[in-house]
């Protein structure tokens, strides 16, 4: 009997009930952790771009591209937290004298930052590969200045 293509390429068969079905098996790939970041953009590739989310899986590129992200993009978002910490004058000396304001300013911070991340870091962008795409800002001052509003219920 002729081999088909599939064995000629290597493939193997296993027999199931009468039928023979292809041994298919993903590549091994290294398991990395995958954070926010990267599960965002993991969602996004399965709801819009299925095509380059199923290249990568089958190529076993998948969670080493998903973690590079991840990395990547918490990069910059501690960047930008530590930026706007030192743009709005909280410091430890804060933290001491009052822990509550200094809590309520760092997550209002750390709020904003996730926000700006989400439009600076170009997690959902449309060719399903990863760039970081900044913001056109005049100048750095512009973040500098970027404050969020925060309620002083603790003042």
């Amino acid at each position: 009997m002729a081999k088909s293509l599939f064995e000629q390429l290597g493939g193997t068969y296993h027999e199931e009930n009468g039928y023979l079905i292809p041994d298919l098996r993903l590549p091994a790939e290294e398991e990395q952790p995958i954070g926010v970041w990267g599960e965002c953009h993991l969602h996004y590739l399965k709801e819009y771009h299925r095509g380059t989310y199923i290249n990568l899986l089958t190529s076993g590129r998948l969670n080493a591209y998903l973690a590079e992200i991840d990395k990547q993009a918490q990069e910059r978002f501690e960047r930008l937290v530590e930026g706007m910490k030192q743009a709005q004058g909280i410091t430890e000396q804060l933290k001491e004298e009052n822990a509550l304001e200094w809590i309520g300013r760092i997550n209002n911070i750390r709020a904003c930052a996730r926000e700006i991340a989400v439009h600076i870091l170009d997690i959902y962008n449309i060719y399903g590969t990863f760039m970081i795409v900044t913001l056109q800002f005049h100048s750095w001052n512009m973040i500098k200045n970027f404050r969020c509003n925060i309620s002083r219920t603790f003042a």
